[in-house]
């Protein structure tokens, strides 16, 4: 389950995704982390990326995957914030507690190893 944003689920739903960023995004250096993310994105000014912090705009679902690449993160964290952005409180927040369960990319890859392990295991014990 993905517990890195548990501290967002307090937020009203629709304003998760943009605490996530202001809180990604700060520190000394914010405005050159939020102008690197607007040209990762291709935007040419920082202003849409402002306006996601503020939860003035809606991050749309295509920035998701450069939004992760640039800032290191599994898009798996995003995803859920995204849910709630979209479903607001529609959903009575079923929909974002499902999609906290979407796992990371090493996460799935330590469940292929496990998978791996017990099938064999699995296989000997047939055999035997």
């Amino acid at each position: 389950m993905n517990n890195a944003i548990d501290w967002l689920d307090h937020l009203p739903a629709d304003q998760r995704l943009a605490g996530y960023l202001d809180d990604l995004l700060a520190g000394e250096d914010h405005e050159e982390q939020v102008a690197a993310l607007a040209s990762a994105l291709k935007y040419s000014r920082p202003q849409i990326v402002k306006s996601w912090i503020t939860g003035a705009a809606k991050v749309p679902l295509k920035a998701l995957l450069p939004i992760a690449q640039q800032t290191g993160r599994d898009v798996s964290e995003l995803l859920p914030l995204w849910i709630a952005q979209e479903m607001r409180d529609a959903d009575g927040d079923r929909l974002y507690q499902a999609s906290k369960r979407c796992v990371s990319a090493w996460e799935f890859g330590l469940i292929a190893v496990a998978r791996d392990i017990y099938e064999g295991d699995d296989e000997e014990d047939d055999s035997g």
